[in-house]
């Protein structure tokens, strides 16, 4: 019986070993985790940034495209006049 009791203790001493390992690991992934969170919102407002941009860089290119268009068609109906 006392041997019983003896493995019994030692396998709970190696589960409790173990569980602090692991407990060390969680602890490591989730510091990595909360650095790539950062860095992907980093990544994703920088790319949401720029794409702001060339979209209103493309709307003023397609409002001056429109007014360019508008003032050669004018000039072209003043001509055959």
């Amino acid at each position: 019986m006392k041997n019983l009791l003896d493995e019994i203790r030692q396998l709970r001493s190696q589960l409790l070993s173990r569980i602090e390992l692991l407990e060390d690991d969680v602890e490591v992934l989730m510091k990595e985790n909360m650095e790539f969170s950062k860095y992907f919102y980093c990544f994703e407002r920088d790319v949401n940034a720029r794409i702001d941009r060339l979209d209103a860089k493309l709307s003023r290119l397609h409002k001056n495209e429109g007014q360019k268009g508008s003032k050669d068609t004018y000039q072209e109906g003043k001509e055959a006049s």
